[in-house]
């Protein structure tokens, strides 16, 4: 077995996860911003075509920022190997999930789904084609992120995809591919990727892929005509909503299924408007990690013998039955009746101004006697979401119920921005039941249904985005009044609002305008920014009388480029002529080398709207390279 390399360019490797026909996979570390990453190495040599396609994946996941897709940091060649680095997601594959569960609910696969529609359809918004969805595509962290990977068969708007594809080509995995792309891979469009999310929602709720995973003739005939078994009948516990979007989206004609992810957006928003992005990352995180307990649980050995074991077993039923009781309030129910009462903190909330996950509650409980209030630091109220009450126009939170005894109590409630005080007698549970309203318990309830606006408070900070500096004493700031914008000031700062929509803008002379569109809630009455502005660009004019040098900057072929819209980009492998290198304003050490005996390096001050002139002279006679700088 081959040693694996300590080091891979700039990154230690740390473990080699995966090796197939075509490539390696290795966790590494980044050398100074000290988190893992994924090293994958392409190990099949000798076919162009697939270097460049493994060349494409890379740049078109480099122009990608989105939170949900794997981010691409970088690409290189090492000797005759290429790399990608990309982000390392500690956590499981979809497929893997998919394995471990046997079949996901219906709720927690929307969600997921969701979440991978986000994804495509960031890259279809780009002119990007997937051409390989699956669950094996699909990772989702530990902290219930999910993320789309591997573009190593996409193909985009401006690809030169004929050099790649050939007419009538397959590529794909089988069983999640359309019959246009069975048929044809060159010519597909976004409906082909749209069609595989369908299959991969089937194989999550019910455990498989509707069609065999054989790319037989009787395989491809049941994909063209659109025959499979209705999900519902693989399992009949799955929803409505999912058989619909799969119904549509495996449409064998791409003309009858959705035509765009929006279409799928506005379906998923209605099934999931109780579930805004924290909540449905929440139960994924809760979903993915539940397993945790169980394998600790798992790994524990038996070391009693069977008679101690027999022993403890019955010790336990009658403890835990006991437990049972006591915690679920039987205990007092059955026992107590006459002498304790229950209790139930309740929060209703209008929707119009709150989210489940936007709202904070907290109550704390004092009992009142002689005159004088004495605060329970033992009584803790934990709060949940009640679905059960819900309505299109409310939610609700709601503590646990707890047992006290019959007595005078005060009750203080913070929900948000309002304050409730409450005093109250508790009645003994056989009273309590004796009514409809305390059937179950005391209720203490405080309601959100109409909040005024307040005063917004608006405060700024402004950084350089290409060194960090604080550059908010030069920057103009405006509020667009009307159709006007106006000035920052104290009459206009005194008369902002909650519960309104404004455009902000930040101008500083050298820097391009940042706008930013608002939708400031009713208690939200603090909007602080922190702004970064890019600076104008200058630029770096290298020349060259010597076709072979190669440059670096501040050691890299990799470097930033200025303007408005900065990305990673490549130096040329050997200057030609000249280049012009477009920069934020900032100091770079410019590196010139023939061969890595012959180098020159220097450092050069790049300054917004300028042109930095490079002059490289190399003498083949003396074999010596000249760098000069000018203005």
């Amino acid at each position: 077995m081959a040693k694996i390399a300590a080091k891979i360019g700039k990154y230690t490797v740390v473990s080699q996860i995966a090796k197939g026909g075509m490539s390696a996979v290795y966790k590494g570390k980044h050398p100074t911003l000290n988190r893992f990453i994924i090293l994958k190495k392409l190990t099949l040599r000798g076919r162009s075509s697939i270097a460049e396609r493994f060349k494409r994946e890379a740049r078109l996941m480099m122009d990608f920022k989105n939170d949900y897709i794997a981010q691409v940091y970088d690409h290189f060649k090492e000797g005759a190997s290429y790399y990608i680095v990309e982000e390392y997601v500690d956590g499981i594959a979809l497929d893997a999930l998919i394995k471990r569960e046997r079949y996901l609910p219906s709720d927690l696969a929307l969600l997921i789904f969701r979440d991978c529609c986000r994804a495509l359809k960031y890259a279809h918004d780009k002119s990007v084609v997937h051409r390989d969805i699956k669950p094996g595509n699909i990772l989702i962290s530990r902290d219930g992120e999910v993320k789309l990977v591997d573009f190593g068969i996409a193909t985009g708007e401006e690809d030169d995809e004929a050099a790649l594809t050939r007419e009538g080509m397959t590529l794909g995995t089988p069983s999640y591919m359309s019959p246009e792309q069975i048929e044809n891979t060159k010519n597909v469009d976004k409906r082909a990727d749209i069609y595989s999310m369908g299959v991969m929602l089937y194989e999550m709720v019910t455990g498989k892929t509707p069609f065999p995973g054989s790319f037989t003739p009787e395989t491809i005939a049941l994909i063209q005509k659109g025959k499979y078994k209705p999900v519902r009948k693989a399992n009949p516990k799955v929803s409505s909503t999912v058989s619909r979007i799969i119904k549509k989206a495996m449409q064998s004609k791409s003309r009858k299924r959705y035509q765009d992810l929006e279409e799928v957006f506005n379906i998923l928003n209605r099934s999931l408007k109780k579930k805004d992005r924290s909540a449905g990352r929440r139960e994924i995180r809760s979903y993915i990690n539940k397993e945790q307990l169980k394998d600790i649980k798992k790994k524990r050995k038996p070391r009693l013998k069977s008679v101690l074991f027999a022993a403890l077993l019955l010790l336990f039923v009658l403890t835990a039955g006991s437990a049972f009781i006591y915690y679920r309030g039987y205990y007092y129910e059955f026992f107590h009746s006459e002498e304790y009462g229950a209790l139930v903190v309740s929060a209703k909330v209008n929707k119009e101004f709150k989210e489940p996950g936007e709202s904070s509650i907290r109550a704390v409980l004092y009992q009142e006697r002689d005159n004088a209030n004495t605060r329970l630091d033992d009584m803790v109220f934990t709060f949940g979401e009640n679905r059960e009450k819900e309505t299109e126009q409310y939610f609700f939170l709601e503590s646990q119920k707890v047992y006290l005894k019959t007595d005078q109590y005060r009750i203080k409630v913070s929900l948000d921005n309002k304050l409730l005080w409450e005093t109250f007698f508790l009645d003994p549970r056989k009273l309590q039941k004796g009514s409809v309203a305390t059937f179950e318990a005391r209720i203490v309830e405080v309601a959100i249904d109409e909040i005024p606006p307040l005063p917004l408070t608006v405060q700024y900070k402004v950084l350089n985005q290409a060194d960090g500096r604080d550059i908010t004493a030069g920057t103009d700031f405006y509020v667009l009044v009307g159709s006007k914008w106006t000035r920052w000031n104290r009459r206009l700062a005194g008369s902002l609002t909650t519960g309104k929509i404004y455009k902000f803008k930040f101008e500083s002379r050298g820097y391009y305008p940042r706008e930013y569109h608002l939708i400031i809630k009713q208690y939200q009455s603090v909007l602080d920014f922190q702004v970064t502005l890019i600076p104008h660009p200058g630029s770096l004019r290298v020349s060259s009388n010597h076709e072979g040098i190669k440059i670096l900057l501040d050691n890299s072929q990799f470097y930033l480029s200025g303007g408005e819209n900065p990305s990673y980009k490549k130096l040329a492998a050997s200057l030609k002529g000249t280049q012009e290198i477009v920069l934020s304003p900032g100091e770079y050490l410019l590196t010139a080398e023939v061969t890595p005996s012959i180098t020159r390096e220097t450092k050069v001050r790049v300054e917004s709207g300028q042109k930095v002139e490079v002059d490289l002279d190399f003498n083949r006679d003396s074999k010596t390279l000249n760098l000069k700088v000018g203005e």
